[in-house]
């Protein structure tokens, strides 16, 4: 947050200074400060910082910056597309970053478990990866702590063992909605996706009750078998 109030990144958005101003998208992406991602997705690591801060400004920044991507070749600006469209990674690539150990774990859980997991349902390719990925850094770093961390370390983050066990416990109050999509999302993920969402149904089935990963293991396998009966009937009748 502090180097952010100092050097804003002025991502190429319409709400941009340049835009504002007058300015081209050209113009706007050259002056934004999106090299300052892979710092700040490194930086934030090292010390106290919060999730909300990722949901509520990188969020709905990169919701628009891929908006702009999808439109702008529609009107010859191929170029520019593809630039906006790397900047849109960059801020994806930060997300699993601000997942570690974040001093707001519990509010911002809480808060945002059910878009968060909605959104692992709608998307595809790079946003379900990080989205998972970012999961699978919450939950394991908040065991981590529990089991690991001094208390200087968790003075440096600025949480508390109270906190991490009351998240751990929100974890598991969401798990069954968080592996329900998870699970279907394994059903159609692609290589390049599947182990983002291997790492976050270990890290969720790590903190749920035992009852809820039995039962939705069944009913994951029920819909195995019976999507493989009707491939298989439809085969026959051909």
């Amino acid at each position: 947050e502090a180097v952010l109030g100092v050097l804003p990144l002025d991502l190429p958005t319409q709400d941009s200074p340049t835009i504002q101003n007058g300015g081209s998208l050209s113009e706007a992406i050259a002056r934004s400060r999106a090299w300052l991602l892979p710092i700040l997705n490194q930086g934030v690591r090292s010390g106290p910082h919060t999730l909300s801060l990722y949901f509520e400004h990188f969020w709905p920044v990169r919701e628009k910056l891929e908006q702009a991507a999808r439109a702008l070749p529609k009107i010859g600006k191929v170029t520019e597309a593809r630039q906006i469209d790397a900047i849109a990674g960059g801020v994806w690539d930060c997300f699993p970053s601000f997942c570690y150990l974040p001093s707001d774990m519990l509010t911002a859980f809480s808060k945002y478990a059910k878009p968060w997991a909605v959104a692992i349902q709608n998307t595809n390719g790079r946003g379900r990866t990080h989205l998972c990925k970012g999961l699978a850094i919450l939950v394991n770093s908040a065991v981590d702590a529990k089991d690991q961390a001094t208390d200087e370390d968790l003075k440096r983050y600025m949480v508390d063992r109270k906190v991490i066990d009351q998240t751990l416990a929100t974890a598991s109050k969401f798990a069954k909605n968080f592996l329900s999509i998870l699970f279907k999302a394994a059903m159609t993920a692609d290589d390049a996706v599947m182990p983002s969402i291997l790492q976050a149904v270990s890290a969720i089935s790590g903190v749920a009750k035992r009852k809820t990963v039995n039962n939705l293991f069944i009913a994951l396998l029920k819909t195995i078998l019976q999507s493989q009966a009707e491939s298989g009937a439809s085969e026959m009748s051909e």
